[in-house]
């Protein structure tokens, strides 16, 4: 299935340099951030599963984007080791 995205000038500009430096098409990158928002989205709901006590004021929500964001990163470093 094809979909056509009108994206402002700016902003496609930048997807398509950040496709170029990934080495991959604009198709391919785009594919890629959804599939790391699905990615996100499902640790977000599995961080927020354990029942600790906590002491302080703390945000869950906060916490659990934050740890999303650790783990995605580290497995974007490891895959990026990985193909070059």
């Amino acid at each position: 299935m094809a979909t056509v995205v009108h994206l402002p000038d700016d902003v496609a500009a930048v997807v398509a340099e950040r496709a170029d430096e990934r080495g991959v098409t604009v198709t391919q990158f785009i594919c890629e951030l959804v599939e790391r928002a699905d990615r996100r989205r499902a640790l977000e709901a599995f961080i927020g599963g354990a029942d600790v006590p906590v002491h302080e004021p703390f945000d869950i929500h906060r916490a659990r984007e934050q740890l999303a964001d650790e783990l995605l990163g580290e497995h974007d470093a490891l895959l990026r080791l990985t193909n070059s």
